[in-house]
């Protein structure tokens, strides 16, 4: 966990490519991956499946740092 009091963002994910994005748009961030379970509900649309991982990662971790923002994301290929 950081001790900071100032913002900063959190990528809730160990996701390279991610990671690469912010770093080629020049946004300075931490890593925290999330520990969800990633398995797709019964009938769950890829669309719906793909929120709501980015939904979960980002809920999962924002409690560890409450003055921060926190980035969920995910993709699937179909």
């Amino acid at each position: 966990m950081l001790a900071t009091n100032n913002p900063v963002l959190i990528l809730a994910s160990s996701s390279p490519r991610r990671q690469e994005l912010l770093r080629e748009a020049a946004i300075p961030f931490h890593v925290h991956p999330a520990n969800v379970n990633e398995d797709q509900r019964p009938d769950e649309p890829p669309q719906d499946y793909a929120r709501r991982l980015a939904r979960e990662k980002a809920q999962a971790v924002q409690p560890l740092y409450p003055r921060s923002y926190v980035l969920g994301a995910d993709t699937i290929v179909v």
